[in-house]
């Protein structure tokens, strides 16, 4: 094998990957268009053990709690819409106190750093002044 049939190799694997990654990014985009809707929906899951989590279901228009582990599936309760639609609002009103949280976290991060970066400017500034 020659020089040249190793460049031809690498640059074949080299298209090929990247052929794939395209491939795979288009699949991925057509999954999330023709699961856009999502009939079934997780909206809470909670690790009881290392093996078995409480799953609560959207299916449609109607909800239930299941009980699930390794090889066992167990529905424990029927949900109404209300309910779901209860649930969903205060996940939403959870993620949103969350969100505002980091952000007043982030807002006084910068601040911070931006107090720090005019107090080194100054200190700077001081310095050339004095030589």
């Amino acid at each position: 094998m020659g020089f040249y049939d190793i460049i031809k190799f690498v640059v074949s694997l080299i298209i090929i990957v990247c052929l794939m990654g395209v491939t795979f990014k288009y699949l991925g985009k057509g999954m999330k268009v023709t699961t856009g809707g999502k009939y079934i929906k997780i909206i809470e899951k909670t690790q009881l053990s290392k093996d078995s989590f409480i799953v609560v279901l959207r299916i449609g228009n109607e909800g239930m709690v299941m009980l699930t582990s390794s090889g066992h599936t167990e529905k424990l309760k029927d949900i109404t819409k209300e309910e779901i639609e209860e649930i969903e609002s205060k996940k939403q009103q959870s993620l949103d106190e969350m969100s505002k949280v980091y952000e007043k976290i982030l807002s006084s991060s910068k601040e911070k750093v931006n107090l720090l970066m005019s107090k080194i400017k100054l200190k700077e500034d001081r310095d050339e002044e004095e030589k």
